[in-house]
């Protein structure tokens, strides 16, 4: 039972399964632990061994499992502990509301009543004035909520290209509208522009986009959601025991499988009694514990007959694009021709039958009861298991794929001035030592004078150098950033008696909420250059004195906002955010981020600041200038999340350059989101 606790402390989304429980009767809580362990047990690395709770066990394992503090204090408790409120000082419980909602919604599906109260309680504010914040969202909800969730995009992309169909078909197969619960406690939610438009008509479960969806696979991809996954590919078998396995951990398989036959490696069928796997995939023959390779990710099983008539499994071996690097037990002239050549073929399926590229007929029947294995001398061996063959494609080719396998199509871009998003080509967006060594910050020293304190950038040259280049904002009005900027420098904070704020301080918002349907353009930069992002907010802070900045993004990029929360880590891990940064007294600065929730309007100037307030996103046509009073009655720069992506580059280039690249009064290129019925 030890194992069924490490995987609830790994495994995020079976963790909370369980805690949204929390306030349920005994009898919810025991049926979703048995669904739980059920799962569990379906896992390959723990074919063998099944873990059971009796009535008694189950009873003391939810006793001991709920003796903790209370989810939602305990969400309510680490918002608080947060820098921004810390520096912050003052801010009310509205100011924790949203983000104290999107955690809470991640537990529980959605608001429940008792959640309510908790928030309530925890935060000190009305029931009535958070439900009219969650009145006010698509994303927060006060109804109950399915326990498996398909969205579906309806951006312009994706309605061009079948979504309506993909909808209509989710109806037909559920037997429920949108937004309501099926008998089978799935529930279909349609959504806006997930920004990854190139996979349209595109679905989302969990973190998975599944892109390219026809409505005839709706019934089957309902039908693999309710199953959970499939390990009737024997590669996936092994793969998944792999992923759950440390290097130093083995597993030893003694019941399950039954090797038929060993293509090409050094021992016979009757002396396999059992296979161990580790960490590492080497898979050793048992008894003896002898090695016979390590697993291939990625290989292509076929069922042929040789010249005599008699039926072979021969095997093509491939990298993860595809691409042929090897081959078992495969005599075919023309395979052995292609495996020597420079430009290597790609290797593939359909209708159950495996073919290479460039060979018109197939080679066989794909055969899924088998795995490769490459040796320690390099070559590859396979493992046949005495079983049916069902002829399960492997798990990235069955349509939960996260990225479409296209070909990159490189005449496209060879067109292209990629100037912003060719800053740091070749960046790993994960890595801000990659993001170093490719010249990012360089802009941000040199603006400090490179450590000489006496070539270090006045205010005012840098705000003069962003005036210089005409950079205009990128978010839609198209107001002069130089100008912006300049009146931001001059701003002198003005607190008032409402205020909960005291501090004399200047704030940021970088705006990330592009709600246009087919604009992906701020998803691009935050999900491909987040430290490029990071570096244009510090440049604009040391020119007009913001302490703090707030990246709103859209809550539909969560996996683009994962990625900036590491560069976040990583920027403020390095002396690039906090306090005195890069050893410069009194230059302080750091970022946090807030997650959007499903309301457009929130894109606009005054209404993004109610959003980031906890307060519903409402526009307000009277306010006084945002440079004047914004953010928390603070003066607030905002700038689109492009503009900021800038201004590394145009102080790195030159204001002249970066203006002279442009057209009349606006400087620098524009990125532009091509999405619908386009060819790339």
């Amino acid at each position: 039972q030890w194992r069924f606790c490490r995987f609830l402390l790994e495994n995020v989304k079976a963790y909370r399964q369980l805690l949204s429980t929390v306030y349920s009767p005994r009898d919810t809580q025991e049926a979703q632990l048995a669904r739980i362990l059920a799962d569990f047990n379906r896992h390959p690395a723990n074919c063998e061994t099944q873990v059971e709770f009796t009535p008694e066990e189950a009873h003391e394992f939810l006793q001991v499992f709920f003796l903790r503090p209370d989810p939602v204090d305990a969400v309510i408790y680490r918002e608080r502990r947060k820098n921004l409120y810390h520096t912050l000082k003052g801010l009310a419980g509205q100011a924790l509301l949203p983000q104290v909602l999107h955690e809470c919604q991640k537990i529980f599906g959605y608001s429940t009543p008792k959640v309510l109260d908790r928030v309530s309680e925890g935060l000190k504010i009305s029931l009535l004035d958070i439900n009219r914040v969650i009145a006010s969202y698509k994303d927060f909800s006060a109804d109950p909520a399915g326990q498996i969730i398909v969205h579906v995009c309806k951006g312009t992309a994706c309605f061009l290209r079948g979504q309506s169909s993909l909808s209509r078909g989710l109806i037909d197969r559920l037997g429920v509208f949108e937004g309501r619960v099926s008998p089978e406690g799935i529930q279909f939610l349609e959504r806006d522009c997930f920004g990854v438009c190139n996979l349209a008509p595109v679905l989302k479960v969990g973190q998975a986009f599944i892109g390219q969806v026809e409505a005839r696979e709706i019934p089957e991809l309902i039908a693999r959601l309710l199953r959970g996954p499939s390990y009737a590919n024997r590669t996936d078998f092994f793969r998944a025991i792999i992923e759950v396995l440390a290097e130093v951990d083995q597993l030893a398989l003694h019941q399950n499988f039954r090797v038929l036959s060993a293509p090409q490696l050094d021992v016979t069928p009757d002396r396999i009694a059992g296979l161990s796997i580790n960490g590492l995939g080497e898979i050793r023959a048992l008894p003896g514990n002898s090695l016979l390779g390590t697993l291939a990710e990625r290989s292509f099983s076929f069922a042929y007959r040789d010249a005599s008539g008699a039926e072979k499994l021969g095997v093509l071996v491939a990298d993860t694009d595809d691409l042929l690097v090897g081959a078992v037990n495969v005599p075919d002239p023309e395979v052995q021709e292609k495996l020597h050549q420079t430009l290597r073929p790609r290797v593939f399926l359909e209708k159950d039958q495996v073919f290479l590229e460039g060979r018109a007929a197939p080679l066989g029947e794909f055969y899924s009861s088998s795995i490769v294995l490459k040796k320690p001398d390099g070559s590859y061996g396979c493992l046949v298991f005495d079983e049916a063959n069902p002829k399960v494609p492997p798990e990235e080719q069955r349509g939960l794929t996260e990225v479409a396998r296209r070909p990159l199509p490189l005449e496209f871009f060879n067109r292209q001035d990629r100037h912003l998003l060719g800053f740091v080509e070749g960046v790993n967006p994960e890595s801000i030592d990659s993001y170093l060594e490719k010249g990012g910050y360089q802009a941000l020293k040199k603006v400090l004078g490179n450590g000489n304190l006496a070539k270090r950038w006045q205010q005012k040259d840098i705000v003069q150098e962003v005036m210089t280049s005409n950079l205009r904002g990128r978010g839609g009005a198209g107001f002069p950033t130089g100008l912006k900027w300049k009146e931001m420098l001059k701003a002198r904070p003005q607190t008032e008696a409402k205020d909960d704020i005291k501090l004399d301080l200047k704030l940021m918002v970088a705006n990330g909420d592009e709600g246009d349907p087919g604009a992906f353009m701020d998803r691009t930069l935050i999900q491909e250059r987040p430290h490029q992002l990071l570096e244009g907010m510090l440049i604009a802070a040391l020119a007009t004195g913001c302490r703090y900045g707030i990246i709103y993004v859209r809550r539909e990029y969560e996996d683009a906002v994962a990625r900036l929360e590491n560069a976040i880590f990583e920027a403020r891990r390095c002396g690039f955010l906090g306090r005195d940064i890069l050893g410069v007294p009194g230059f302080d600065f750091d970022v946090d981020i807030r997650l959007g929730a499903g309301a457009f309007v929130a894109g606009e100037k005054r209404a993004i600041m109610r959003a980031i307030e906890g307060k519903p996103a409402e526009p307000d046509l009277k306010v006084v200038s945002n440079v004047k009073r914004g953010l928390w009655g603070k003066p607030t720069l905002l700038n689109n999340v492009e503009t900021f992506a800038n201004v590394p580059l145009l102080l790195l280039k030159g204001g002249e350059w970066f203006r002279n690249l442009g057209y009349g009064a606006s400087g620098g290129t524009k990125i532009f989101s091509v999405a619908g019925i386009v060819n790339h």
